[in-house]
């Protein structure tokens, strides 16, 4: 789907990036992190860093293993009982 001039989300479920401000993997990006961020209505951009500045996880992490992004994912899907997300998020 093309972006739209003036936002880049379109109708339907929230769908929040979780770009990240480190990769281990790659120490000079060449995109900065904030040229993935969306832009539009109903649109929270997540920094992982910002969450929890322990949060080091790289792109496979994070869709495998990474607590902090499972716990923002689990509030989008479910805003009627979301929870802040912290480093203690981790623990459950």
């Amino acid at each position: 789907r093309a972006k739209s001039a003036s936002h880049d989300s379109g109708p339907g479920p929230r769908k929040p990036p979780t770009p990240h401000g480190t990769d281990p993997h790659d120490p000079s990006p060449r995109h900065p992190y904030q040229s993935q961020y969306l832009d539009g209505p109903g649109v929270r951009n997540v920094l992982l860093q910002d969450l929890c500045p322990l949060d080091f996880s790289e792109h496979v992490a994070i869709g495998l293993f990474d607590r902090i992004a499972y716990h923002e994912v689990v509030n989008a899907l479910d805003p009627a009982h979301a929870k802040p997300t912290t480093c203690a998020s981790v623990v459950g």
